[in-house]
């Protein structure tokens, strides 16, 4: 490169050196099924996001997953969407180049454990371990709180005070990552424009997980760190079905989760009535619903999951946010 203002002065740039390549970091994974298979029982097993996170907390477990050598003979469909899981945690920021999880990932791999046994209950149906980690990228991009409540959007919480409106919504935007089962004859039910614009950027940022993940999937197999001599075409299909992040999750869960806080629980009743009345409020509101008792139960559990790791940030996001969550369970225990 010259200077127009200095003929005499000269300056090489070498633009893969301005910051760290991506395969430098994604090639130092590279486990396969000798090293997984003592550890199946983490998590939901190899494959799974919560044993991608919760198998870098055994001891001496992430020194053993750093590639010295090249990458080669990555076969089973376990062993590639376990490097593939790893590579995305890696890029995202969830794990650093030791192979140890940082702060981001020690908080999701904490909410993947206090939700493990409502995961694990229901079959992962409501495809938790994904809207965990949906979650936590939405934290990370500042958008996953009770600010920016648009209150020109139509659908928003409308009772209380202006603090029982933000944790509200902070719990309804948290139940939209979530499921809600419904028979197949097309969604009945309350409607919310405000939760239709928070649910097209949960949409975004699934879709780019899913991009990268194809990628990092797609870079082992054109660097042959997967094998690719294979004659079972259907192991390819299978694999790309198997990949995370494939389902568009709805709003549905999370417009009936305010609904049922904001136009419909009445703080007055009973435990015993609030179990009863549940019945009244699926004929109202939800009448080709099943399982919503379920499905409100698995939204709050949800909820102090992504709660109890957001507890275990330091300065990772604001004070203010923080105290919006220990305001939103607070307004939540009241009310289950």
């Amino acid at each position: 490169m010259r200077f127009w203002f200095d003929e005499d002065a000269k300056q090489t740039l070498v633009h893969r050196n301005m910051q760290t390549q991506v395969n430098q970091k994604a090639d130092t994974w590279g486990v396969n099924d000798a090293l997984l298979s003592p550890h199946k029982g983490v998590g939901r097993g190899p494959g799974t996001l919560s044993f991608a996170l919760l198998s870098l907390q055994i001891e001496n477990f992430p020194r053993s997953t750093i590639s010295r050598d090249k990458v080669t003979g990555l076969n089973s469909k376990s062993e590639v969407i376990s490097n593939a899981l790893w590579r995305l945690l890696h890029l995202r920021g969830y794990v650093n180049d030791q192979h140890e999880l940082t702060a981001w990932g020690r908080a999701l791999a904490t909410t993947m454990k206090s939700i493990g046994p409502t995961v694990n209950k229901y079959n992962d149906i409501h495809h938790i371990e994904e809207a965990a980690f949906l979650a936590f990228e939405l934290l990370r991009f500042d958008n996953l709180n009770s600010r920016n409540r648009h209150s020109e959007l139509i659908g928003g919480p409308l009772r209380g005070s202006d603090e029982d409106k933000a944790n509200c919504i902070l719990i309804g935007r948290t139940a939209c990552l979530l499921k809600l089962r419904h028979q197949n004859i097309g969604y009945t039910g309350p409607l919310s424009k405000n939760f239709l614009s928070f649910h097209s950027i949960i949409k975004a940022v699934r879709e780019i997980d899913r991009d990268l993940l194809e990628a990092v999937t797609a870079s082992m197999f054109l660097s042959n760190q997967a094998s690719r001599e294979r004659t079972d075409k259907s192991h390819y299909r299978d694999l790309g079905r198997s990949l995370q992040f494939s389902k568009d999750i709805d709003t549905a869960l999370g417009i009936a989760v305010k609904t049922y806080l904001d136009d419909f629980l009445k703080l007055e009743w009973s435990v015993e009535e609030r179990k009863g009345k549940k019945a009244e409020y699926v004929q109202r509101y939800l009448p080709h619903s099943f399982n919503f008792e379920e499905d409100l139960d698995v939204a709050f559990k949800f909820f102090d999951a992504v709660y109890d790791g957001v507890k275990t940030f330091g300065d990772e996001i604001s004070d203010t946010d923080k105290n919006a969550w220990d305001a939103a369970k607070v307004y939540l225990d009241k009310r289950r």
